[in-house]
């Protein structure tokens, strides 16, 4: 089977429990819109593990998450910082497909 990259970013004012729970309903929307197996989509994710790490743009925070996730495992979670210099939360999975 096979498995795509995806991410997605969020408000980085967002605390970790509220990022938990938005990626919570992006999950739940996803399964829902997509089905529970092999969907390509975050509803693959095992869950979410916030990184206590931070970049400069999103090239770099893209780069990183596609060198850590893992299929079937969780999508992870790290700041990065936009080009009008806000923080934002940027999450990615290898989602099974």
């Amino acid at each position: 089977m096979g498995a795509n990259f995806k991410t997605q970013s969020f408000d980085g004012k967002l605390s970790k429990k509220e990022l938990e729970t938005a990626f919570e309903r992006v999950q739940d929307q996803d399964r829902y819109e997509n089905g529970h197996s092999y969907s390509g989509g975050f509803g693959m994710a095992r869950g979410l593990q916030i990184a206590d790490k931070t970049f400069r743009d999103r090239e770099i925070a893209e780069e990183y998450l596609d060198s850590n996730c893992e299929k079937w495992e969780e999508a992870i979670a790290v700041v990065y910082t936009d080009k009008d210099g806000a923080k934002k939360w940027l999450i990615g999975a290898v989602c099974a497909s």
